[in-house]
């Protein structure tokens, strides 16, 4: 046989070897439930979450979801830990950062060109202003929180 059709015929066996390993591993989701309300959420895998535990952590970053724990900004974080947990996308936290950064900025100047220039109520607009700055460097994110005081129950099952 010829050398170069073994090292093709190779490529080929560690190509598939490497396909099928990662077809079989397994994923892992995080479902979050609410009996009273017969509703439920299930996070997958490596999506944007915003978490705060028992001890008043608070994480903000991709979860990597094990069999019997999470990982969030390279910490462990156990079920029973959890206190609150919202998805966080990254387009709404781009663009409510964003946007009330630039509102505010906006807004904040108008304000002091009111105030300079002797229009009427500078003041609304400065305050205006600095508050939509504040808010834009605070993280705003208009999702659910899901609190264990609420009722819901977090689980980890098999992603499909």
């Amino acid at each position: 046989m010829n050398s170069s059709f073994k090292l093709k015929c190779l490529i080929v066996f560690a190509f598939l070897t490497a396909l099928s390993v990662t077809a079989h591993a397994q994923d892992y989701a995080l479902k979050i439930s609410n009996s009273k309300l017969s509703k439920e959420l299930i996070i997958k895998h490596n999506k944007r979450v915003r978490l705060f535990t028992n001890s008043g952590l608070k994480l903000n970053g991709k979860a990597k979801i094990a069999a019997d724990h999470l990982v969030v900004e390279g910490q462990r974080i156990e079920l029973d830990e959890i206190n609150k947990i919202k998805r966080n996308p990254a387009i709404i936290s781009f663009l409510t950062t964003s946007a009330s950064i630039y509102v505010g900025a906006v807004t904040l100047g108008v304000g002091t060109m009111v105030a300079l220039f002797g229009g009427p109520q500078p003041l609304v607009w400065i305050a205006t202003g600095s508050g939509l700055l504040y808010l834009g460097t605070q993280k705003p994110n208009p999702l659910r929180a899901y609190k264990e005081s609420k009722g819901w129950q977090y689980e980890i099952i098999p992603a499909n």
